[in-house]
């Protein structure tokens, strides 16, 4: 039985000597580095130790660097005494006595180990202040770097202006701010809640629960964790009280609202006024006050002469020459009643009835003077309208029709409505096709509200041909029905839009 223990233990301290056998044989070979005894062998193996093995550097620099200060801070007395040591020893026997040899030969090598030891301590003190101050540079710039508050999720046919944030898909938000030019970009907050900014546009991102929305359009879309989050517009403060929601802001500052579903609460800036605004409330946010959205605005028609035709050259006519002209209507309402924008002619099919538009345009075809047409196509410019929200509507077809019946060409953009306009038919994007043709199609892209959209082709061309009298009428339906409630109202630029150019027709005759 003792035998056994016997053997237990002796097998016990063979693996501790076993583990603990390279930890001495550094030490050892440290040990005689410092007091200046250690071989080339030596050194060469104690480099091959600390080289290889992370664990082994630590403990050499903690082993030098606490030696190094011990002997530095016993330096300058141990100096003076081997100073006095030696004095004594000459004055005993003479400076070359014996033991006064000695002791020169012993203050030598203190002072070379002191040298070594100094010089030791600096290497071991500059790899610790660098550890130190790469883990104090790495603290100070985490502390500096500000923590992402939103990720951009997701960019479609964007075009970005200067902002202070990165406009990449997948990039990490830090306050700042997003100006886009033109597309859809979506933008995640940490707070969980989604927002959908539509070009043209000024977002700036203030904190995982706030933005503050200068100009454009956003939609947002706010889970319950998110609950409170703020979107800040010039004349009032917009808070989610759980919702999905659109807001635009036009250049004068005024926003309208659009609750979708749920609830927002609305405090005005200037007020103090607060209010809720719950599912299907339209509100807008002015200057003074809050109102009902109801905007109407009627804008003057500008009218330009008939320029000379050129036989064999491409000629513009638009719905500002001579007896040209442009409007819109929208289902079953009276043009007192429409929701609409200076200068900007509105095109929707809507799910409900009351917000469908058809576009028509009337182009003067005299300056021709009857001459045979052997190429034409038609220019529309897409605008922003103002109203609706682009984010749940995909790409956008438009069919463009031109009206056969002549005797309907008779109309003008202040007595027109929906049902009295020329092939009119019931459907949100319909016409009496025994009244009309279709002429081509066009696009307009997710997001995009803006460039030219243009139609041409033989069908084109034998419309125009078959005119007898000198008058013909377009009219321009949205194909693409809006999956949901306020969905954006398609624009282009009229005849007196400020600064883009109207309807275009572009012939070239014989």
């Amino acid at each position: 039985m003792a035998d056994e223990k016997d053997n237990a233990m002796n097998n016990d301290a063979t693996e501790n000597d076993t583990h603990d056998a390279p930890l001495r044989e550094e030490l050892t070979l440290a040990e005689r580095f410092i007091e200046g005894v250690i071989t080339e062998d030596e050194s060469a193996r104690l480099e091959q130790i600390v080289c290889s093995d992370a664990a082994a550097r630590r403990r050499y620099v903690t082993y030098m660097s606490q030696h190094a200060a011990l002997r530095w801070h016993r330096g300058q007395p141990a100096d003076a005494s081997d100073e006095s040591m030696l004095m004594r020893l000459a004055t005993d026997e003479g400076t070359d006595g014996p033991r006064a040899h000695t002791a020169r030969a012993s203050m030598r090598r203190a002072g070379w180990r002191r040298v070594a030891m100094f010089a030791m301590a600096a290497a071991a003190l500059l790899v610790v202040g660098a550890w130190a101050g790469f883990g104090m540079m790495a603290a100070l710039t985490a502390e500096r770097t500000p923590e992402a508050i939103a990720t951009l999720t997701d960019t479609k046919r964007c075009r970005w202006d200067s902002g202070t944030l990165p406009t990449e898909s997948g990039a990490e938000l830090n306050a700042g701010r997003l100006r886009l030019t033109e597309g859809l970009a979506t933008i995640r907050f940490r707070s969980g809640a989604k927002v959908v900014l539509e070009g043209p546009a000024d977002l700036e991102l203030v904190d995982p629960m706030r933005c503050v929305l200068h100009a454009g359009v956003l939609v947002a879309d706010v889970p319950e964790p998110a609950h409170g989050f703020v979107v800040d517009t010039p004349h009032g403060k917009l808070i989610d009280h759980g919702t999905e929601f659109g807001v635009t802001v036009d250049s004068t500052g005024d926003s309208v609202l659009q609750v979708f579903k749920g609830d927002v609460e609305v405090q005005h800036a200037k007020t103090g006024e607060s209010r809720h605004a719950e599912t299907g409330v339209n509100l807008r946010v002015r200057k003074d006050d809050m109102i009902d959205d109801d905007l109407i605005t009627e804008a003057a028609r500008v009218v330009s002469g008939v320029r000379p035709v050129a036989p064999g050259a491409w000629v513009s006519l638009t719905t500002a020459t001579d007896r040209g002209r442009d409007t819109f209507v929208q289902d079953y309402k009276k043009p007192e009643d429409y929701h609409t924008a200076p200068g900007v002619l509105m095109c929707k099919s809507s799910t409900n009835t009351g917000y469908n538009r058809k576009v028509y345009l009337a182009f003067d075809l005299a300056a021709l003077r009857g001459r045979p047409i052997t190429d034409a196509e038609f220019i529309i410019n897409v605008t922003p309208s103002g109203r609706g929200f682009g984010a749940n509507l995909p790409d956008c077809t438009f069919t463009v029709y031109g009206v056969t019946d002549e005797s309907q060409d008779v109309w003008t953009p202040e007595s027109v409505l929906w049902d009295t306009a020329p092939a009119y038919a019931p459907g949100p994007s319909e016409v009496d096709m025994d009244k009309a043709v279709p002429l081509g199609t066009f696009t307009v892209e997710q997001g995009i509200q803006s460039g030219a959209r243009r139609v041409r082709g033989q069908a084109l061309v034998d419309f125009l041909s078959h005119d007898t009298n000198g008058i013909v009428t377009l009219v321009i339906c949205r194909d693409t029905r809006e999956t949901r409630g306020g969905n954006l109202v398609h624009g282009f630029a009229s005849s007196t839009h400020p600064t883009v150019a109207p309807p275009t027709l572009r012939v070239i005759t014989e």
